[in-house]
């Protein structure tokens, strides 16, 4: 058996959203959060790009790292003293590639790394796998960590906007935490996969060229996956500061970056800059599209009773359905029978399953995620009531409702099948009912000598007839009839 360190052995692969594969017909996929919005020269830059696939990237990758740096200096509107250039650009297969690079050249065995919660899980599992030890914090007290904390860690990840929350931390507290950060000698990695997708302004990827002097400490990760959707391509970039960016580049794999993704990487950020400042950019009508889906998205989920969509500054919502009725892992399955995949949350550390997350797609999509939803509800019900009365039918007696509204077509100490019998008041007197008087005056229907639909049997012919949508008549004709 190959040797193999304790923390490879002991770690647990992470659970992603995206999981396409598993379903046997294409899924309306809400749990992978990608641009709604499509980028119309992509179909023709990828065509263009498949020329490639016959030679090696350049494993320099100058004409993409430019490309980087061009954009993020583009979109941080910020003067020329604050720009980055391509020296400080890392090409990565995408932003998963980067986390385990930054793992394998900042951690040894016994490093503490703090990791605010809930957040992508993949940081800790590729901090684990070079031996740190974690330490949680919740997310949104990250900014009030004290000095001593922070300088006893060797590193912080913090994923700006935050996923799965989609909370964004504002570059102004960013600029403040990175500074404290190289005071105390922690490496800060801030993980902006989502910002295009949020606001790209507050983007703190130009900074790692003049926060506290060029710092070495600070470091920033996008990726081209979300903002352009294209998560089979597998591109992404890291931006580090210049005194350690010939390390980087140096032990990140030979050609980690392929012909075909480096070429569509390279041609769609530099059409972006090229846009920046157009009022009707790729970018700004992403975020436009994107702010109005998600409050369209978010009234309708508010509606479902036991949904509470938290507030979100991206393109994905997590809503708290601790008291929907149904968990995380129960939902998402029912949904994926559907064809729509959901994010079941119970990966995230501290979330457990009462949470969620759905991205914002397009109209046609939201609008069936609400149609579908309304559909598993509906379905749970049946079958929560066809346990229930299975269960009494086992059990051979019920549940008294002699306080219930119906009464007195219940009477005290009788014992029910349904909670009032569907077809009350039928006013048959074949059935053994009659009128009665009402102690506040007047007369009322009593089932108190009916015991037709109290019977087992009789009861179990009525439900699947109402599962199969029958009208009331039908069902009173074809079964009560016959046994009156």
């Amino acid at each position: 058996m190959i040797p193999l360190r304790p923390e490879a052995v002991a770690a647990s692969s992470c659970a992603h959203g995206g999981r396409v594969f598993e379903c046997p017909q294409t899924p309306i996929d809400f749990s992978a959060n990608l641009n709604p919005v499509h980028m119309s020269q992509i179909d023709s830059i990828l065509r263009g790009a498949c020329g490639d696939i016959l030679d090696y990237p350049d494993n320099d990758y100058g004409a993409f790292r430019q490309a980087a740096a061009d954009f993020i200096n583009a979109y941080s509107k910020s003067d020329a003293s604050v720009c980055i250039s391509a020296d400080n650009i890392i090409p990565a297969n995408g932003s998963s590639e980067f986390i385990h690079l930054f793992a394998q050249l900042v951690l040894e065995r016994g490093d503490t790394v703090i990791i605010p919660t809930p957040t992508f899980d993949e940081y800790e599992f590729q901090c684990r796998l070079f031996g740190a030890e974690i330490t949680y914090i919740a997310h949104d007290k990250v900014m009030d960590i004290s000095d001593s904390e922070l300088a006893s860690a060797k590193a912080i990840i913090f994923c700006n906007p935050n996923n799965p929350t989609g909370v964004l931390t504002k570059k102004s507290d960013m600029i403040r935490f990175a500074r404290r950060c190289v005071d105390a000698e922690t490496f800060l990695l801030v993980d902006e996969a989502f910002i295009e997708l949020s606001d790209p302004t507050q983007s703190v990827a130009n900074i790692i060229s003049v926060v506290a002097a060029g710092s070495d400490y600070v470091m920033v990760m996008r990726s081209l996956t979300k903002v352009f959707s294209i998560a089979g391509l597998r591109i992404g970039f890291g931006v580090v500061g210049a005194g350690v960016s010939d390390v980087f580049n140096t032990c990140r794999l030979t050609w980690n970056v392929g012909s075909i993704a480096e070429r569509v990487g390279t041609q769609i950020l530099n059409l972006c800059t090229r846009d920046a400042q157009e009022p009707d950019s790729f970018i700004a009508r992403s975020l436009l599209y994107i702010q109005g889906e998600r409050e369209w998205l978010t009234e309708r989920l508010l509606a479902i009773r036991g949904f509470k969509p938290l507030p979100s500054d991206v393109n994905y919502i997590l809503i708290d359905i601790t008291d929907f009725g149904m968990d995380s892992v129960e939902f998402t399955a029912r949904m994926k029978q559907h064809n729509v995949l959901v994010r079941d949350c119970s990966s995230f550390k501290t979330l457990g399953t009462d949470y969620i997350r759905v991205a914002v797609r397009t109209r046609e999509d939201n609008e069936i995620l609400i149609h579908t939803i309304g559909d598993v509800v509906a379905e749970w019900g049946e079958d929560l009531a066809s346990q229930n009365l299975n269960s009494t039918f086992e059990r051979g007696t019920t549940t008294s409702r002699t306080n219930c509204e119906y009464y007195p077509c219940h009477f005290e100490g009788q014992d029910c099948t349904f909670c009032f019998c569907p077809f009350y008041p039928c006013e048959d007197e074949r059935t053994h009912g009659k009128f009665i008087e009402k102690s506040t005056g007047g007369k009322v229907w009593s089932c108190v000598d009916c015991h037709l639909i109290h019977k087992s049997e009789v009861a179990r012919r009525v439900l699947d007839a109402f599962m199969e949508n029958r009208s009331v008549d039908e069902v009173w004709s074809d079964i009560i009839e016959p046994c009156l």
